[in-house]
């Protein structure tokens, strides 16, 4: 019987999630590792499903602390990626280019501090949807990143009416210099994820 809603993900699904999180958040960590010339390490995707009110606090409490940029996916897999980066983070970021920065607030983020930021997280979204287009063989597009009064809401409005849950797959980056961590999350479309699993073979 074809999955009709996130809730009927067997754990075969959450694990090729997770897999493809793996892969996806290698690619980027790569690329931020190129970036900024230093080394970068990245921890096991943790992948859940939450109702849609639980995920809408999740996300507007993570971005109440960090600067938070998402992307959207177009293509063949439809979706969004967030970036959550905590300020020592995105201070570590901004160093590479400006030395001597300090960033403990979204008012320390200047014009060309978020001019870094959005190209590290161009580069690094792109790396990971890159890793995801090579193994499933789709086409995966991505938006200019942008910054959200209300990222949940943004994320949300394309859910179909009724639906009540939603996947995502928290990765985390680290650059290994000053072990700042961020998060980069991956909400992919019931559809989408579906169109993925039948490349891969696995019944959805």
């Amino acid at each position: 019987m074809a999955v009709q809603s996130f809730s009927q993900f067997t754990e075969m699904h959450t694990s090729v999630l997770q897999e493809l999180g793996n892969m996806g958040s290698g690619g980027a960590a790569t690329a931020l590792a190129d970036m900024l010339g230093t080394p970068t390490d990245i921890s096991v995707p943790a992948v859940k499903m939450v109702g849609l009110e639980e995920a809408r606090k999740l996300i507007n409490t993570l971005c109440g602390v960090a600067h938070s940029v998402l992307v959207t996916l177009s293509g063949d897999i439809k979706g969004y990626i967030l970036h959550i980066m905590p300020y020592k983070y995105t201070e570590r970021v901004i160093e590479t280019y400006f030395p001597g920065v300090s960033v403990s607030s979204a008012a320390d983020i200047d014009e060309m501090g978020t001019s870094v930021i959005n190209e590290v997280v161009n580069i690094t979204s792109g790396a990971y949807v890159n890793t995801l287009a090579q193994l499933t063989g789709m086409f995966i597009d991505i938006s200019t990143p942008q910054r959200y009064e209300n990222t949940a809401e943004e994320i949300f409005k394309n859910y179909p009416a009724g639906e009540n849950a939603l996947y995502f797959v928290n990765n985390t980056l680290i650059i290994s210099d000053k072990c700042q961590k961020s998060n980069l999350l991956f909400f992919p479309e019931l559809e989408s994820i579906k169109q993925v699993m039948g490349r891969l073979g696995i019944e959805c």
